[in-house]
């Protein structure tokens, strides 16, 4: 994280820091969709170029915030390597549970259902395996820190490799499909990096669908949040119907609500094979009992 004359143009223009300006960063730490929410839970952290810009912007913070939710860091890049360190962290603790998940699949062990018990010690605080991250921040972020860490002469090897771990959960998620199918027709449940959230950015639907692709596979995708003609823009070709696909496999990528009551016998019904359930959402034995074999990631 090199410090860079963020404020120069303004001293091109003859305006001089601490005189006709001052600049200070509090780096956005929230989610789309629950902005609001977050806004006043959310600690504020405020660093700025001189401590007389922190400290003005301290100020400011406090016609909106209680002082409790705001922390003062010594200069600007402090207050961005808050944030860029949090969202390595979360990227690196998913790629350490999605690698235990592969694991726990291969040896047919419920992983996923175990790590609510794993984090009782008090010392692990494991997030839940998926089928890739998508949004905004966490699949973007390390590279910035990544970046930031070749400028400096050293390698951020676990961010590096976190990332290609995580973005390769769509090939695994395939390959558990791939041997139980015969005509390669799959339906992907989910555009929305987040449930009911109309915002796609990153979102794993498009890895997925290449790694389908590579494979040999038809896809077609389904959204709640999303028209048929928006879903074409995207890249895919949209499914209006979710349960007349034609597909063999469904991919769940994102769990909106309108997919917790999925009727299973209806789609063994009309050729669902296999369901891989990249949320680890549903009972196992109730996809099955319709007939359709189940894989969660880890479960």
């Amino acid at each position: 994280m090199v410090a860079i004359p963020l404020y120069l143009p303004l001293n091109r223009r003859g305006k001089k820091h601490g005189t006709d300006f001052l600049l200070v960063h509090s780096p956005e730490r929230i989610k789309s969709g629950t902005m609001l929410e977050q806004l006043l839970r959310t600690p504020k952290v405020i660093g700025g170029v001189s401590e007389a810009a922190t400290q003005k912007a301290y100020e400011v913070y406090q016609w909106f915030f209680d002082k409790s939710l705001l922390h003062l860091v010594d200069s600007i890049e402090a207050a961005e390597l808050v944030k860029l360190a949090g969202m390595a962290y979360r990227d690196v603790n998913i790629a350490l549970s999605n690698q235990l998940a592969q694991f726990a699949n291969s040896i047919n062990i419920n992983f996923a259902d175990l790590i609510p018990m794993i984090n009782t010690d008090g010392e692990a605080n494991l997030l839940l395996p998926g089928i890739g991250v998508g949004g905004h921040c966490t699949p973007v972020y390390p590279y910035f820190l990544i970046n930031n860490f070749s400028q400096a002469g050293l390698d951020f090897e676990l961010a590096s490799r976190s990332r290609v771990i995580n973005d390769n959960m769509s090939a695994f998620a395939v390959n558990l499909a791939k041997p139980l199918v015969k005509e390669k027709k799959a339906l992907i449940l989910g555009l929305s990096f987040r449930p009911n959230v109309k915002e796609d950015t990153f979102s794993t639907a498009y890895l997925l669908q290449e790694a389908l692709k590579a494979e040999g596979f038809q896809t077609v995708l389904h959204d709640t949040e999303f028209s048929v003609e928006e879903i074409k823009r995207k890249g895919f070709e949209p499914a209006a119907d979710l349960y007349n696909s034609g597909a063999e496999a469904v991919f769940i990528v994102t769990m909106h609500k309108e997919y917790k009551n999925i009727d299973f016998n209806k789609l063994a019904k009309a050729g669902v094979k296999v369901l891989i359930d990249g949320r680890n959402s549903f009972d196992k034995s109730v996809v099955e009992a319709a007939g359709i074999t189940y894989f969660g990631i880890g479960k």
